[in-house]
């Protein structure tokens, strides 16, 4: 039976290199790697929401993977109507119409990735989601409006009272654990739960949250959060191939919603991602060599997994090159030269010609021009927290503006416990269990590497290697998977050639 392709759209590709700055820089169409670079408080967190919000009002799905500390990425769930406090305000106090501040006025559902030994306190997560009657006038109500029966005197306490299902709104908070993929045999079972994770939050749309700060601060805890990031990133180009294919309706594609037109796109988040794949230059954490490496293999094959990728963080520096390389975009936000480094140095020197040549081009450092200057071109040192520079990759730019999200942006002085009430608890006995586990899996693959490398140096002292040569092998191959201190780098040849010998004549015995 042949296929008919005749409703699929056509695609096409420009004959010629188009100027990028006359073009779209952000849309739901073109998988694209994106970064945004800047100082603390410079706006990153919000051109990132910017861009967040979009993906999702278009129906993206989308995996928010890691973020920073104080369960950062776990405030889609929040809001503390400040556009209305912000418009009262300003009613009261109209000289500050003009500050920036956060304009909440709703909340996007998430789906939490919890490991499995956390266990929620459920009535704190359905006392948020509105499962009970938050007063009593709002029990009154639906007792007028004909949803609950009976009805009850003010001084009746209804707070402990359950609504019934059809009273109750959307849940906006939900959970589902997995077990932390850091053994082999925990990678199988993580892979379906994961799987259907995605897929529960596609359907229901909702953002899949993986927070760092769940995780013990042990060495345990952090093999579990990178190689949760790592494993995720490894499997989703198998899940996209199976499960985001692109619909086929029996419609025109300009009846379809924004939801169907999306079905087949994914849309990774990451903050703070220089703890997820560090530079050389850093030590970062030892356990974030299996996310380092996830991401690098993973950016290549992007855009043929229909994935969007979004991170940040402070000095693109600090970014492992090979992850660094890999961006189509750059937004560049309020920084320093030193932040800015020799990667994105020549556009500081830029900004800095095309201010100066529009002054003269303007006839001089009157208050007129430079407040013209400022606005066009604002010192990179100077962005507003709303503004940043978006970099193309053929060097051109434009300076663009981002609104603040429509959930509550989380401040340093926000709380994730007093803001929402949620609260859970360790299970001690499974956490240790899991340690135990990941310590005689991780004993095991020691051994096993080192049998491993001591059979490579066998075969390469039989090819004539020098243990000098031997030794410039291993440091040149942890150099090229980002590891600069690794203990090839402090081997040296007497040492290696006791320790293989000794190794040596325990395989002849």
């Amino acid at each position: 039976m042949a296929l008919d392709y005749s409703k699929e759209p056509l695609y096409s590709t420009p004959s010629a290199p188009q100027k990028l700055v006359n073009q779209p820089w952000f849309d739901v169409n073109t998988p694209k790697t994106i970064y945004v670079c800047g100082q603390k408080r410079a706006g990153k967190g919000v051109a990132m929401d910017w861009m967040i919000e979009r993906m999702y009002r278009n129906g993206v799905t989308i995996i928010h993977l890691f973020s920073a500390g104080g369960f950062e990425n776990l405030y889609y769930v929040v809001t503390k109507k400040c556009k209305d406090r912000w418009t009262k305000e300003i009613e009261i106090h109209p000289e500050r119409a003009n500050e920036l501040g956060c304009k909440c006025f709703t909340t996007i559902p998430i789906l939490w990735m919890i490991p499995d030994y956390i266990e929620m306190k459920q009535d704190t997560v359905d006392r948020f989601n509105g499962v009970y009657w938050g007063s009593w006038d709002e029990y009154n109500e639906a007792y007028i409006k004909g949803y609950v029966n009976e009805f009850l005197p003010e001084f009746c306490d209804v707070t402990k009272i359950k609504k019934p299902k059809k009273a109750r709104p959307k849940e906006v908070f939900a959970t589902m654990s997995f077990p932390p993929p850091s053994t082999p045999k925990k990678i199988e079972e993580f892979r379906p739960i994961f799987r259907e994770m995605v897929l529960r939050a596609r359907k229901e749309h909702r953002i899949l949250v993986n927070s760092p700060s769940i995780y013990p601060n042990t060495h345990a805890g952090k093999v579990q959060r990178y190689n949760t990031v790592a494993e995720a990133m490894r499997y989703l180009p198998e899940l996209s191939q199976k499960d985001f294919a692109m619909l086929k309706m029996d419609k025109p594609r300009d009846e379809w919603t924004r939801y169907e037109k999306s079905w087949h796109k994914l849309c990774i988040i990451a903050n703070e991602v220089r703890a997820l794949a560090p530079s050389q230059r850093l030590s970062g954490d030892p356990e974030s060599s299996v996310s380092k490496k996830a991401w690098f293999n993973f950016l290549p094959e992007s855009r043929h997994n229909k994935s969007w990728v979004l991170f940040d963080l402070q000095s693109p520096a600090d970014m492992f090159v090979g992850v660094r390389n890999q961006v189509d975009l750059r937004i560049i936000k309020r920084s320093t030269p030193m932040l800015l480094g020799d990667d994105l140095g020549w556009f500081l020197t830029l900004i800095q010609k095309k201010r100066e040549g529009l002054i003269e081009k303007l006839g001089g450092y009157s208050p007129e021009v430079l407040g013209f200057v400022d606005k066009k071109f604002p010192r990179i040192t100077e962005i507003p927290d709303n503004k940043g520079y978006i970099l193309f990759g053929n060097g051109e730019f434009k300076l663009i503006k981002f609104d603040t999200p429509s959930w509550h942006h989380k401040s340093d002085k926000d709380d994730f416990f007093a803001d929402t009430g949620i609260d859970w608890v360790v299970n001690t006995d499974t956490e240790e269990k899991s340690a135990t586990s990941e310590k005689s899996e991780k004993a095991r693959q020691t051994k096993q590497q080192k049998e491993d490398e001591y059979r490579l140096v066998d075969v390469m002292r039989g090819d004539g290697k020098s243990f000098d040569d031997i030794i410039k092998h291993f440091v040149k191959n942890e150099n090229d998977k980002g590891n600069s201190d690794s203990k090839w780098h402090k081997e040296n040849k007497k040492n290696l050639s006791n320790k293989f010998n000794s190794w040596k004549k325990k395989q002849n015995v």
